[in-house]
């Protein structure tokens, strides 16, 4: 305590104040800062505090980690931050084969913010290996975020699994671990661990297949072998060609190679040698070291077979019963009569569980006991003989027997003889496998030869025995007393008594010689201990007694059934309720009909006959009587009555009286009288001979006559056909066609007769029958037979010039003129009158030869005219009625020939007596002279050609600008100072017509003070010759100076900017054709040398101030073109302040093409 108060005051001696410890403590603080620089982070390991920042973690993760650290400061370092990461993580071979070498890539990634080294462990095992890195850079460093490249090879030894692993050791105390893998999908086998065989016969062989399929990813190679076998030395020592062999089974094939989805059948094979429950493993090893185990199991057995139950039981022997020495069970019949059947069921039980057994039933002698008890069963010889005369039978005879089941079969005992059956029925099992050798241990390298034999397996005796039937007839004879009528059936009962064993089949036999015996029902069965009762039905069919012995026979018995039979009989009675036939008057050939009756007087059916006396019919001369009677046999009901017709019909006028006979089948006949007159009927015509006054050819005409009946019976007539030599050229119909006369009648007839010929009717006749008359009756027809006639006409008409009118023309003299100054484009009508003098219609065509209009289709319609356009569509205007008639034309004229003839109406029928009169109307869109002829076809007749004509006159040349008109044109070109420059203008012109049109211009001018009247003109050659674009003359081909026509234009001085262009013609045309029918006939055309032409004085020929190019044109057919007109203002004289410039261009127009 001493020392310690010492050291006390000691340390308050040596301690400083507050002052001077803190600044010895700022100082020391000071010298440390001086001293402690920031470390570079590459220094710290990634897990300190102060570690680099990583690359794949978020700042805030990182943040949570190093309060996390601080937290932790006290308790250790636990957490740990990756430095690198592996790609992939794990190294996984999935598909590799032994023996080969395997390689892939390991990327380590530095994953922080500082550079790093590392350092690899390689895998233990000696399947892997690994080669040497690949660095970004040298020294070892892999900077942040870059990788190091590491192979990895795998070399496998066998096709098992695989484990390691490769250790990367870096600045972290934990390394990083990349596990390596080596695995195949196993291959995946459906075969089942446990194969049950089912049951199989001891000796025996059963082969069952089972499907073995690899539902894996991968193929194998398998090898089955016992499980005692494994593991084996070698894989060789246990493969196997064959079966794999374990008593008792065998399995085929020991190896195999299966590819995924692939499958093979496995055959096992149970061959047992004794009855017990056998079970073997076998081992599957696939090449992937996988190893399985397989349980084969199976159950040897033996036959057994056993008899459960048998319809009324067994039966056992009775003392001193002789029965066979093998059979084990018994089976006795009840006494049974022959061909009778009884029947017993029989069950037998299968107590083996084999799947099937065959067998089939024989039917054996049987191997008697002998009666010495000394001799034994077993010192006997045992026969199998087959019994070919049993009357046992199995059903089924043959099958096949289920495993552990009880099977149905119906034993039958037939017997056929008067005998006692003994037999043995043994049922033998097919194929059925011998018993193997008893062995202790059986060492098999192989399976067992399988042999198979047939095997008695039941064995049952049957006895049997038989007795006649025992029948007996309750009366048996059958006495009926008194008389019966002959054909009524009698009938009396009796029974018959089946006191038998079994059932009988009897019929009874049926007498039908002269008396009619039968028994109803006529066969059948009747039961055992049973009795039937019969009809016996009898009809006599004579008078008299009649005694019979009826037999029955009964099936299977040797004699029959008699029954005696005794009756009596009496005929019938019939009566006529008629004592005579009158049949009156008949027409010969006809036939009468006459009806009676005959009455059945008895309760007895009747037959009966009726015919002709034999000796009236000889007396006559005849074979056959004219009588039919209906019917003429029969039989009539007890107390009927039977309606009897008679129909009598003769060939020949007479009175006739004979007798008819009626007899009756076994009864008394009777006659009937009868009376008859036939007479036949006899008609003629009042007048034999029928005048036809007015007929024409293909027309109707009707007319009378009358028919007379002679004769008192009426006559059926009826009107035949014509004959005669011009018979096939009329027909001829009479109404009424048929009919009947009466008595002294007199019918008129109306008879039609239609002709197809001309001329008189001179060899004609019509028939008519009358019924029952031989000879026809003629009516012979004459008459004058007219055809056709039309004539024709042309009237007056308005359309001419008074000094041209003309009347109706005779037919010798037809024209039909159209006039000889028809203008361009104008429409003419004339009119053509057709009268028919003849009752006779006929269809009739109209049509021009040549000049004929286009024909018009139904949707363009026909209009030619505006009055009928204006009553078809209301009211329009004019111009629009202008329009269309110019349609109408335009469409007429399209085929191109310049004029058109249309007829209206052009075809239809021109009736009986009528008088048509036809529009034709002429149609042109060219200057010309045209002849045509006007085809009419009326009927059959002969066409009749009517000529046609017309002259056409015009220019159809006009302006663009004014059109068709017919007013002069004028071309305006205003004022100008003299010696001026030239002013144009552009004229178009327009050809409406189908042809080419050659244009020649002349310009003249006009001068007040000129007195000429008349030009002459003289040409050498053309007056205006083709000519080529230099105005060279070429070769003419077109028409001479005669076929031309005058296009004038004038000109005057007018306001400039007015243009009223007029068209004037001033010559006729004349041009050819180049169609023979269509032309004038001209004489051979002769070339002219020298035209002299006479001609009104219209101007001064000049090409100033006025001129036109080009000179010559062809304006084309359809179509239009351009001239150009100029006016050169000249200069004036001096006293002259202005001169007027009149002027006109004329063009002369020519046809180069002939047409």
């Amino acid at each position: 305590s001493k020392k310690t108060s010492a050291s006390q005051k000691l340390a308050w001696k040596n301690k400083k104040s507050k002052a001077e410890e803190e600044s010895e403590r700022a100082y020391l603080a000071k010298l440390e800062r001086r001293q402690n620089y920031l470390k570079n982070p590459r220094f710290f390991p990634p897990n300190a505090l102060q570690g680099g920042k990583s690359l794949v973690i978020s700042q805030e993760k990182v943040e949570q980690t190093i309060a996390r650290r601080k937290a932790e400061d006290n308790k250790g370092d636990t957490s740990i931050i990756p430095v690198f990461l592996a790609d992939p993580p794990t190294v996984l071979f999935s598909d590799y084969e032994v023996g080969q070498v395997y390689e892939t890539t390991v990327e380590l990634q530095n994953i922080t913010s500082t550079c790093h080294s590392l350092r690899l462990i390689p895998p233990s095992t000696s399947a892997f290996a690994i080669g040497p890195g690949k660095f970004p850079g040298k020294g070892g460093k892999i900077a942040p975020g870059m990788t190091c490249q590491y192979i990895v090879q795998f070399i496998p030894e066998s096709l098992g699994d695989y484990e390691d692993c490769i250790i990367v050791e870096t600045q972290v105390s934990e390394p990083l671990v990349i596990p390596i893998q080596a695995k195949r999908p196993p291959p995946v086998l459906t075969l089942p661990h446990i194969i049950d065989c089912g049951s199989c016969l001891v000796g025996g062989m059963k082969s069952m297949m089972v499907l073995c399929r690899n539902e894996g990813f991968s193929t194998g190679k398998f090898c089955i072998m016992p499980k005692k076998a494994w593991p084996p030395p070698y894989f060789r020592a246990v493969a196997t060609v064959g079966f794999v062999i374990q008593d008792p089974f065998g399995i085929h094939p020991a190896v195999f190679k299966l590819a995924p989805g692939e499958s093979i059948t496995v055959e096992v094979v149970f061959f047992p040698s004794t009855p017990e429950v056998s079970q073997q493993i076998y081992t599957i090893v696939c090449d992937n070291c996988q190893v399985n185990d397989v349980t084969v199991t199976g159950v040897g057995q033996l036959i057994a077979l056993e008899l459960l139950f048998v319809t009324g039981g067994e039966n056992k022997p009775e003392p001193g019963e002789v029965t066979d020495v093998t059979a084990k069970h018994l089976i006795r019949f009840k006494p049974q009569n022959p061909h009778s059947t009884e029947e017993k069921k029989l069950v037998i039980r299968n107590s083996t569980y084999v799947a099937e057994l065959p067998f089939y039933w024989q039917i054996m002698k049987p191997n008697l006991k002998p009666l010495i008890p000394e001799k034994t069963a077993a010192l006997m010889e045992l026969k199998y003989d087959r019994d070919a005369e049993s009357a046992f039978s199995l059903n089924p005879e043959q099958g096949v027997l289920l495993p552990h089941a009880d099977h149905e079969f119906i034993l039958t005992y037939t017997p056929q003889e008067l005998q006692n059956y003994h037999s043995v029925i043994q049922m033998v099992l097919r194929d059925i496998p011998e018993s193997p050798c008893p062995v202790k241990e059986r060492m098999l390298q192989n399976i067992p030869e399988y042999k198979a034999e047939d095997v008695i397996a039941l064995e049952i005796e049957v006895k049997g025995s038989t007795e006649p039937f025992q029948l007996l007839l309750e009366p048996y004879a059958i006495i009926i007393p008194g008389e019966n009528f002959i054909g009524v059936n009698v009938r009396k009962t009796f029974k018959m008594w089946n006191n038998s064993k079994s059932l009988i089949k009897y019929t009874w036999e049926k007498i039908i010689a002269c008396d009619i015996l039968e028994v109803e029902p006529h066969t059948g069965v009747i039961e055992m201990n049973k009795c039937c009762e019969f009809k016996l039905a009898i009809t006599g069919w004579k008078p008299g007694c009649i005694s019979h012995n009826l037999q029955c026979k009964i099936e299977h018995c040797p004699e029959p059934v008699v029954l005696h039979v005794e009756a009596a009989f009496k005929g019938p009675l019939l009566r006529i309720d008629v004592p005579s036939l009158q049949l009156g008057l008949i027409k010969r050939g006809e036939s009468v009909l006459r009806t009676f009756e005959i009455q059945n007087l008895c309760q007895l059916p009747a037959q009966w006959r009726m015919q002709e006396n034999p000796v009236c019919l000889a007396e006559r001369n005849e074979e056959v009587s004219p009588f039919t009677i209906q019917p003429s046999a029969g039989e009539i009901p007890p107390l009927g009555i039977c309606s009897v017709s008679v129909q009598f019909m003769s060939l020949l006028c007479r009175h006739f009286q004979t007798v008819l006979e009626l007899e009756v089948e076994n009864g008394e006949g009777s006659h009937l009288p009868v009376l008859v007159e036939v007479q036949t009927p006899q008609a003629c015509l009042i007048s034999s001979h029928l005048v036809f006054t007015d007929i024409y050819a293909r027309v109707p005409a009707k007319a009378t006559s009358k028919l007379f009946n002679q004769a008192l019976l009426p006559a059926k007539y009826l009107w035949g056909k014509l004959i005669g030599s011009q018979a096939p050229f009329c027909s001829a119909t009479v109404c009424p066609a048929s009919g009947t006369l009466g008595p002294n009648e007199e019918k008129e007839f109306c008879i039609e007769l239609s002709a197809n010929i001309t001329g008189e009717l001179k060899d004609l006749a019509l028939s008519c029958s009358i019924e029952d008359m031989v000879e026809p009756l003629f009516l012979s027809i004459s008459g004058q037979v007219k055809g056709l006639h039309v004539t024709y006409s042309v009237p007056c008409d308005s359309g001419v010039a008074s000094d041209e009118r003309q009347m109706l023309q005779s037919p010798c003299d037809l024209l039909l003129d159209f006039g000889s100054e028809v203008a361009f484009k104008d429409v003419v009508k004339r009119h053509l009158i057709l009268t028919n003098h003849t009752g006779i219609s006929a269809p009739f065509r109209l049509e021009a030869e040549y000049f004929t209009g286009y024909s018009l289709t139904s949707e363009q319609g026909i209009c030619p005219s505006s009055s009928h356009l204006l009553k078809r569509r209301g009211p329009v205007t004019k111009h629009a009625a202008r329009r269309a008639q110019s349609e109408f034309a335009a469409a007429v004229l399209s085929h191109g020939k310049g004029a058109a003839f249309h007829v209206q109406p052009s075809m239809g029928t021109l009736k009986a007596f009528q008088q048509l009169m036809v529009e034709i109307t002429a149609y042109n869109n060219m200057w010309g002279e045209y002849r045509d002829h006007l085809v009419c076809t009326v009927g059959d007749l002969e066409p009749k050609l009517i000529p046609m004509q017309m002259t056409v006159t015009g220019c159809p040349i006009f302006l663009q600008m004014t059109g068709p008109q017919t007013e002069q044109p004028m071309i305006r070109f205003g004022t100008h100072v003299s010696e001026g420059c030239p002013i144009f203008r552009r004229v178009r012109l327009n050809n409406p017509t189908p042809f080419d049109i050659r244009l020649d211009w002349q310009t003249y001018n006009e001068d007040k003070d000129d007195k000429k009247l008349v030009d002459l003109l003289l040409f050498f050659g053309d007056p205006f010759p083709l000519k080529d674009t230099d105005e060279n003359e070429t070769p003419s081909i077109g028409s001479n100076s005669e076929s031309e026509i005058v296009v004038k234009l004038d000109q005057a001085a007018v306001p400039c900017g007015s243009i009223y262009p007029t068209l004037q013609t001033t010559d006729e045309v004349s041009y050819t054709d180049g169609e023979d029918q269509e032309i004038i006939p001209e004489e051979p055309t002769v070339q002219k040398i020298v035209s002299v032409l006479i001609r009104p004085h219209e101007g001064i020929p000049a090409d100033n101030p006025y001129s036109i190019t080009p000179r010559q044109i062809v304006v084309p057919g359809g179509g239009s073109i351009f001239v150009s007109i100029s006016f050169t203002p000249g200069v004036l004289p001096e006293a002259v302040p202005e001169v007027q410039c009149e002027g006109f261009v004329l063009g002369f127009m020519s046809l180069d093409n002939e047409v």
